[in-house]
């Protein structure tokens, strides 16, 4: 106390300088980016995943392989069911669809995730191309933190749009939480019977497996295998499988993609949003059992 009676105030420790450049640098580059891909969104209003996703959908409606068609380097690569999902979705056009983002974030428990989401490079980017990443991670981090409609979006999300990047989040959550594991298994049974009436799964399987060698390396692949190439594909799996045993399920989600396109970027972001107000995952705290004391 200084005679006065006031405490003086303690300065508040800085992060060391390397910390604070790559920091500063990160911010940036995120505005910079983020400034570019909204100038490009307000000069190109027809997002090209969209136009993936409706396409598909007038083909599958018309009795027209929904697998038989590209626009540039995109081409559709889900389940024949989304297809069909999307015919009714189509009514929204590009601008419905991407105000479907933003209204997605308001469905986060945590309204700083929600800010620094919206502020981020790779949610625009996903709503700059029509993309689902952005509810992707809206339902990832519901059902990370237990909600049941979160976690079975997030199974259903992996299985009917299948790619390395969601497979790591879902294969935790049914190996952290067993009571997930027979809705999972009725998920998948339930889709197999969808496709019996559906058809298409054939054409799917091999749009499937014709993926990645088309993917690597691409203009938009931001990644470590723009630099090393497949190599990065069994790096990635090993790291994955480590970062998954260490509950770092968003990190996981990034290593285990084969490339990263700009909207994967927001992954990451869910080892912010998986806690809930006490700041431990409910799911990984020990079991207290009444009348013991050790």
């Amino acid at each position: 106390m200084t005679s006065g009676g006031w405490r003086r105030p303690v300065p508040a420790s800085l992060p060391p300088l390397p910390v604070a450049a790559a920091i500063t640098a990160l911010v940036i580059a995120n505005l910079w980016f983020t400034a570019w891909t909204i100038a490009e969104l307000l000069q190109y209003p027809d997002p090209v995943d969209w136009r993936v996703l409706t396409a598909a959908a007038e083909r599958i409606s018309h009795g027209i392989d929904p697998y038989g068609f590209a626009f540039g380097d995109g081409s559709f690569r889900w389940s024949p069911v989304v297809a069909w999902i999307f015919v009714p979705l189509t009514v929204l056009g590009p601008l419905g669809w991407r105000l479907l983002h933003g209204a997605a974030l308001l469905l986060l428990p945590d309204r700083r995730l929600a800010l620094i989401v919206a502020l981020s490079w790779p949610f625009w980017f996903d709503v700059a191309a029509g993309n689902i990443v952005t509810f992707v991670f809206v339902a990832a981090v519901l059902g990370l933190r237990g909600n049941r409609i979160g976690e079975l979006a997030t199974l259903a999300l992996a299985m009917l749009a299948p790619r390395p990047l969601v497979l790591p989040l879902a294969a935790w959550l049914i190996w952290r939480r067993p009571r997930l594991r027979a809705p999972a298994a009725a998920l998948v049974v339930a889709h197999a019977l969808l496709l019996l009436p559906v058809g298409w799964a054939g054409q799917w399987g091999e749009r499937l497996f014709s993926v990645l060698p088309q993917q690597l390396g691409i203009a938009f692949d931001v990644g470590p295998s723009r630099f090393v190439g497949a190599w990065w594909v069994p790096i990635g799996l090993v790291l994955a499988v480590v970062l998954m045993v260490r509950n770092r399920v968003g990190w996981a989600c990034l290593a285990a993609a084969p490339y990263w396109l700009p909207y994967y970027l927001v992954m990451p972001l869910l080892e912010l949003g998986r806690h809930g107000s006490g700041g431990a995952d409910p799911y990984l705290r020990p079991v207290v059992v009444p009348g013991r004391t050790d």
